[in-house]
Parts: structure tokens; C-alpha cells; sequence
């Protein structure tokens, strides 16, 4: 059976985004925030600092070698939200499976 991506109201598509940056001008330290961008939003919304999730942040003295080692914990998290997970809609005082 295909997968019906959006056919629930309460779908929600995030984006995953990463950047590496030097932290102290004269070093060689990095890091990498991990930052999800809800694309439900108007687009006007999507990067505005209060609609963003951080979900972690990786620091190395170099780019990371194995970035997908990382990521295993928010795989998992994904794995869940697609599976299902029990939410509360405020507006209709009501729980649904997200």
C-alpha cells in the first residue's frame, strides 16, 4: 500500500538543516547545529528563530567524519513521528494520533 503522504490535516513536514561553522576565529573547533524548519508554516514563517526546533548540536575540532552517527537519534524520533504519536489539538479539545 503506498504511503499517503498530507492526506491527514495534522501532517507535518519538517525540514533538516545543518551548517558547520568555525566557533573561535584563531581555532580549529566546529560545530554543527541540527535545526528543523516546520515547511507548514506561511513561507514569511518558516525561518523565523521561534518557529525553528533545535535538535542538537555536534562540535568537533574538524567536520565531522561520520555525520549519519549523529543523526541515529533523530532518526529514531522520525521513525516514531511516522509511526504515530499521541497530541493534544487545543482548538478542538481533543487528542489525535500525529
Amino acid at each position: 500500500m503506498p504511503a499517503k503522504f498530507f492526506a491527514d490535516p495534522h501532517d507535518i513536514l519538517l525540514i533538516c538543516m545543518t551548517n558547520g561553522f568555525q566557533v573561535f576565529c584563531c581555532g580549529k573547533y566546529t560545530a554543527w547545529p541540527l535545526l528543523f524548519i516546520n515547511a507548514n508554516l506561511p513561507p514569511t514563517e518558516h525561518y523565523k528563530w521561534q518557529n525553528s526546533i533545535f535538535a542538537g548540536l555536534i562540535s568537533s575540532p574538524h567536520k565531522p567524519k561520520d555525520f549519519d552517527s549523529y543523526m541515529v537519534i533523530v532518526t529514531e524520533e522520525m521513525v516514531k513521528l511516522i509511526q504515530g504519536v499521541s497530541s493534544y489539538n487545543v482548538e478542538d479539545d481533543e487528542m489525535f494520533i500525529l
